[in-house]
């Protein structure tokens, strides 16, 4: 077996079933009516992250739901982010608060991310979300985030280097993982796996420690800023060791 063919099988392997796909609509539809009618408005929903730019795998999954309210919406955005965290501890057994949104876990390692917003009152394309963190707001677009990934042609290695995330443990946000796979990709032939995964671990191990990533969306939004001195030195050693290894079955097992 070829390592393009290798690779390709790990990719098949990583699809997830019609079964596991329907029980992620499922539990959104029932996630979002709650939250539709526990908090007051109109908000308009959305798939975002993994599930909008087809780069799921079944070694670990989620579905973000993103919730946005009128920009006129009597809710501050602080007020709306603890109206969903209540709503869905009433309702759910974990809820686990994030930088903007909310995690619900569930069993067979995937999960699901609320993550409540307004729009912007000059184009519905951005919204402001409250950051959990500082308890400030920020501005971003899921639109051009996910249209970012997509136009780029490259979910196949975003999907391997997210199995390698998972199976090797990198500390490193799935968003960072995504923008540093495409920039060091550029020029690589779409259809090769091995040559994108070897240009984007080499540009992880030679430029994560400097790089500087802005939000496509608002260039205001340092998001590389969301790594550590310390993670980024793991991030670069673990890439480091996957170009050093004989096998790829020693990267992704």
């Amino acid at each position: 077996m070829t390592n393009e063919s290798y690779l390709r099988e790990i990719l098949d392997e990583q699809d997830l079933t019609e079964n596991q796909k329907r029980n992620l609509r499922e539990l959104r539809d029932k996630i979002e009516g709650q939250l539709r009618n526990g908090i007051k408005g109109t908000p308009k929903a959305y798939y975002g992250g993994s599930y909008a730019k087809n780069t799921m795998i079944k070694a670990s999954y989620d579905l973000d739901l993103v919730l946005y309210w009128p920009s006129d919406s009597p809710y501050s955005l602080e007020s709306l982010y603890r109206a969903a965290e209540g709503v869905l501890n009433r309702n759910w057994r974990t809820v686990r608060k994030k930088k903007v949104g909310l995690e619900l876990p569930f069993e067979g390692d995937f999960h699901i991310d609320v993550i409540p917003g307004k729009f912007s009152s000059k184009d519905e394309n951005y919204a402001y979300l409250y950051n959990n963190k500082t308890g400030g707001r920020f501005q971003t677009s899921i639109y051009i985030q996910v249209d970012y990934v997509n136009k780029s042609g490259r979910q196949d290695v975003i999907r391997l280097m997210k199995l390698w995330k998972k199976r090797k443990n990198v500390p490193i946000k799935t968003f960072i993982l995504e923008s540093c796979i495409i920039e060091g990709c550029k020029g690589i032939d779409r259809s090769k796996l091995e040559s994108q995964l070897l240009a984007a671990f080499n540009y992880l191990r030679d430029s994560i420690q400097n790089v500087r990533i802005e939000d496509p969306s608002n260039s205001n939004n340092i998001i590389s800023d969301d790594l550590s001195k310390e993670q980024k030195n793991r991030v670069r050693n673990l890439a480091r060791q996957a170009i050093e290894v004989q096998y790829w079955n020693q990267v992704f097992f």
